[in-house]
């Protein structure tokens, strides 16, 4: 087995040259950062729409389990979807399936 195969790595040099602080997000943001949903487990509204902030230095996607929304996220950009039923919309990064969150919608 080759050392590394089937990981995507990406140096963050990043990390040493400027402000790494988490950035400031409102109740339907999730910060997509170090391959990570931050605030990944989500409760709002009917009607409410979401918005994933790309604050990686690699892109991600943004794909409903049961693909009823789905999006690119590249860096410094964002994907937003509102959500006009109720329901537990489980969400993967699909190019890096470890990456999973959840938005519960609730009337």
């Amino acid at each position: 087995m080759e050392a590394g195969l089937g990981k995507d790595w990406v140096f963050g040099i990043h990390r040493f040259f400027k402000d790494t602080s988490t950035p400031q997000v409102t109740e339907s943001e999730v910060n997509v950062t170090d391959y990570t949903f931050q605030q990944n487990n989500l409760t709002i509204k009917v009607g409410t729409e979401v918005k994933w902030l790309g604050n990686d230095v690699i892109m991600h996607t943004i794909t409903a389990s049961d693909l009823s929304f789905s999006g690119a996220l590249r860096p410094k950009g964002s994907f937003s979807h509102k959500f006009e039923q109720p329901g537990v919309y489980e969400y993967v990064c699909g190019i890096h399936p470890s990456m999973k969150g959840r938005v519960e919608v609730v009337p």
